[in-house]
């Protein structure tokens, strides 16, 4: 039994050697036909370009919505995705590498054969999605693997456009704009009963979009197509939700959420009693709120552990430490010492700020 053990072991490690001898050869090949045959920019730029003309890239390049008084707008993964091809050379893809019950640690990476330069993150993506206010744990496989790909292909996005010149891209822009410009103006009845039907299918009605826009259907012009051709991209490619780009109740979901939680705390708590002074290096406000008492500890304590692996992975990374401390105060935790990134504090806030927290946590990058 010992011999067919070890016979096991051996055939196993066998077969990972031939697959990584495999694969060293299959890059070596690859890089091989990358500098035989080098990319000409400016054939590569003029085929991005004419790319551009089709109305259904130019409608999907874009993504553009508004975070607070700030107006964020770049190019999609599609439109990258399309520079990548023509570009040529260029190898990109995720690989996951761990997947438990809770989250999926996945590698995305982009790495042009010619210069030899490389681009990759490692993101953790949590087995949930916030819908309709509540935290909703995903288990099913195929959910869990939409919503890691989702994720995964917005980092993808960043190690590609690393690669490529920025000029590239704000030309593909600027056709992109163009060619919606040209088709708007030929046929605005039909684009915009175009964009009506696209909003239908994710339940957003003619009356959400008058209010979005600020005026009725039979004023809307090629400009407000534009707009919406582009909010509809951003809510497909789950930027943000169809609640936080229509603003359905006129707060944003964070708004609501501590307003509910402001409005549950003076209804439960009938008189304020003597409190103890804060404990110190905790970083909590007097005003923090604390976590759910019905929540499970082991719970609470396993989100903490994996926030603060996040945060780690973001140091490490380089991520501005700013950038990361305004997460914390966004949750509720105006002070955080990052050099000890201690459970407690996080285990101390709500089950909702904590989701927040990790939420935002994914979306800042170096």
């Amino acid at each position: 039994m010992a011999e067919k053990a070890m016979f096991k072991i051996g055939q196993t490690d066998g077969l990972q050697s031939v697959e990584a001898q495999r694969e060293i050869a299959e890059v070596q090949g690859k890089m091989f036909i990358a500098r035989k045959f080098p990319r000409n920019e400016q054939e590569a730029k003029e085929k991005i370009l004419k790319e551009c003309e089709n109305i259904e890239l130019a409608e999907a390049a874009t993504y553009e919505y508004e975070r607070g008084k700030t107006k964020i707008k770049d190019a999609s993964i599609r439109l990258v995705e399309v520079m990548a091809r023509n570009w040529t050379n260029i190898v990109y893809g995720m690989k996951e590498l761990e997947r438990n019950e809770d989250f999926t640690i996945v590698k995305v990476f982009a790495w042009d054969l010619e210069s030899n330069v490389t681009s990759s993150k490692e993101i953790t993506v949590p087995h949930e999605i916030k819908a309709y206010e509540k935290i909703k744990k995903l288990t099913d496989p195929r959910d869990i693997y939409e919503n890691t790909a989702n994720n995964a292909m917005r980092r993808l996005r960043a190690c590609l456009l690393h690669l490529m010149p920025s000029y590239i891209k704000d030309a593909a822009l600027e056709v992109c704009a163009k060619t919606i410009q040209d088709n708007n103006e030929r046929n605005p009845e039909s684009r915009l009963e175009k964009a009506f039907d696209s909003f239908a299918e994710i339940g957003v009605s003619k009356e959400m979009i008058e209010k979005k826009l600020g005026k009725p259907v039979t004023q809307i012009k090629p400009a407000d197509i534009t707009r919406l051709s582009r909010l509809y991209m951003t809510i497909k490619d789950n930027f943000i939700s169809v609640e936080e780009a229509f603003n359905i109740s006129g707060k944003t979901k964070l708004e609501e959420m501590l307003a509910k939680e402001q409005a549950d705390e003076s209804l439960s708590e009938p008189a304020p009693a003597a409190q103890p002074p804060p404990s110190v290096g905790l970083g909590l406000t007097d005003e923090s709120e604390q976590a759910d008492e019905s929540e499970e500890p082991d719970m609470a304590e396993k989100e903490a552990i994996l926030i603060v692996d996040i945060v780690q992975e973001k140091i490490t990374a380089g991520v501005n430490r700013a950038a990361i401390l305004n997460c914390f105060i966004t949750a509720g935790i105006t002070k955080y010492n990052l050099t000890d990134c201690l459970t407690t504090p996080i285990m101390k806030i709500s089950a909702d700020k904590r989701y927040i927290l990790k939420s935002q946590l994914m979306m800042v990058s170096a």
